[in-house]
């Protein structure tokens, strides 16, 4: 039996189309607990799978990807090494894996022409994904009867099985790309309704920042479709805003922000305050100045605890360049930055991923850098005018 060079691009692609639901399902039935395994393992999977499809198949430069593995591999083992020297644990060790675990898949992505095979895929399963989309609805309104919100900031939100409403929150907002895909796709108020549905769970979670990657997205939809799309998709928008604002969806959205500005005096809870604070960690680390604490960081612990005693909040940085820059140092920010310019496949996607990068965190969150492909595929689909290989299984 053959194995065609597509196979195995396909069953990466069935995972990430059944993830939305899988990722929900498991922090249901185990109360949260071994989610973040769970993303490591599925990461982990996808690059096994990638490198075994460059072995399969033979593929040019078949070298190339043990030796961008290896030095994964290697600069995760020197800079941990480091933190466990400099820090008081090894609590920020799931977030440098989860980073280069990010980093192999979107070299991947790019170097296999993952996304056109993922955007076909979906494309041809609509009933699968609708599936997916019911299931997650089903488990989300299951775990809400039992407990599944959280009261904070002056307002309740919707956290689903999770721990943190952020986390239900990325869920559902790549669940309303994937549903936004379909739509533009063929048009069916099916997908529409979806997605509005989608959008609604994602303000329900108080999460701003999901909410501007929402806005980021709007901006890249409109720009590429010139003054005509700025023109009609921000009507659309408007009447979509004011229509949820009418159900008073955004209440949650609206009281935590009300609530941050009367109690920190900071809309943003303090995102300037908490930006500087981290940056000056690196400036002057708490453990002293040295060549490696700005080569290779303090370590997340440390720059949790330096936030600490500075302005009372245990928290990293609350923004990727600067969380991996002071915890992790100068080379690993370096390899970061280059990897989400080089292997992104346009500027508008990075755009509308910045929204979490920059203003929250994207690595924090494994359902982000799992599900980011939903993303894509979208943007690249609008970026195309939906004439490319997307439209021919419409």
């Amino acid at each position: 039996m053959t194995i065609k060079k597509e196979s195995i691009l396909k069953i990466i692609s069935l995972i990430l189309m059944f993830y939305p639901f899988l990722d929900i399902f498991i922090a249901y039935i185990n109360n949260n607990e071994g989610v973040l395994t769970f993303h490591i393992f599925v990461l982990s999977l996808f690059i096994v799978l990638f490198c075994l499809q460059k072995y399969l198949f033979k593929e040019k430069h078949k070298k190339t990807h043990f030796l961008v593995g290896g030095g994964f591999v290697l600069l995760v083992l020197v800079t941990s090494i480091h933190e466990n020297l400099v820090g008081d644990n090894l609590d920020g060790f799931s977030f440098l894996i989860k980073m280069y675990l990010f980093l192999a898949v979107l070299y991947y992505y790019k170097e296999t022409g993952f996304y056109d095979v993922f955007a076909s895929f979906l494309l041809s399963h609509k009933m699968h994904w609708l599936l997916v989309n019911i299931g997650t609805f089903v488990t989300l309104a299951i775990s809400l009867q039992h407990s599944g919100r959280i009261a904070h900031w002056g307002t309740t939100v919707i956290s689903g099985p999770y721990s943190l409403a952020h986390t239900l929150s990325y869920v559902f907002l790549f669940l309303m790309f994937g549903n936004l895909f379909f739509y533009f796709s063929n048009r069916k108020m099916l997908w529409l309704i979806a997605a509005l549905s989608s959008l609604a769970i994602v303000i329900l979670t108080g999460v701003r920042t999901a909410l501007l990657a929402v806005l980021f997205f709007a901006f890249v939809y409109m720009k590429n479709k010139g003054i005509k799309g700025f023109m009609f998709g921000g009507i659309a928008l408007a009447l979509i805003f004011i229509g949820l604002y009418s159900l008073g969806i955004f209440d949650p959205i609206i009281q935590k922000t009300e609530y941050a500005a009367a109690v920190s005096g900071s809309a943003s809870n303090g995102r300037i305050l908490i930006w500087v604070t981290s940056i000056a960690a690196y400036i002057n680390p708490p453990r002293g100045s040295s060549f490696l604490s700005y080569l290779l960081g303090i370590g997340e612990s440390a720059l949790c605890q330096y936030n600490w005693n500075h302005i009372g909040i245990r928290i990293q940085a609350h923004n990727d360049f600067i969380t991996i820059l002071v915890s992790y140092g100068l080379i690993n920010v370096v390899a970061y930055i280059t990897m989400l310019i080089k292997k992104m496949p346009s500027y508008d996607s990075l755009l509308t991923l910045s929204a979490l990068i920059i203003f929250n965190g994207f690595i924090t969150y494994g359902q982000s850098i799992i599900l980011f492909p939903l993303l894509i595929i979208l943007v690249e689909d609008i970026r195309h005018n939906n004439l490319n290989v997307f439209n021919k299984h419409c």
